[in-house]
């Protein structure tokens, strides 16, 4: 998992601030039917977090099994675990949406540190780690309120 902040160029076009990136070798959960929860960042109190948005760049599937077609993905904080993207489906054999934008609770402003998390959902019977190809962008657009004078 990389979490980066954008060039100046990709801000430019399209006002985000940061990236994660989250491919399927990033997934160790090997129980079936368990979520995966991968903190992208601490947001620092009096951080806000403007918007958010996924582009899936690649599904997200076990190759060797057309039955592995179901894995989601939410992304928000201890406070709400979809704050920033409510479900999207990104399996290969599921019905995949490509891009998602924010959920209706953010913008929203850390009132004390936060962990933002990406939890990558599984289905009965299989495991995350079975998964070999996927790759997710998940953006972020974060202003920094304690830096405004």
């Amino acid at each position: 998992m990389y979490f980066l902040p954008l060039t100046s160029q990709e801000r430019l076009s399209g006002g985000y601030t940061h990236r994660a990136i989250l491919t399927s070798t990033d997934l160790t959960q090997s129980t079936a039917n368990t979520a995966q929860a991968i903190a992208l960042f601490t947001l620092k109190t009096g951080q806000v977090v403007l918007r958010a948005a996924t582009r899936l760049v690649t599904t997200f599937e076990n190759t060797a099994d057309n039955a592995h077609n179901t894995t989601t993905l939410i992304v928000g904080d201890s406070g709400d675990d979809d704050r920033c993207i409510a479900s999207q489906e990104m399996n290969q054999n599921g019905t995949s949406v490509a891009y998602k934008v924010n959920a209706t609770t953010i913008p929203f402003v850390a009132t004390s540190d936060t962990v933002v998390n990406a939890t990558i959902g599984s289905m009965a019977a299989k495991s995350l780690t079975s998964l070999n190809k996927g790759e997710v962008h998940i953006l972020f657009e974060i202003a920094d309120l304690t830096k405004i004078a």
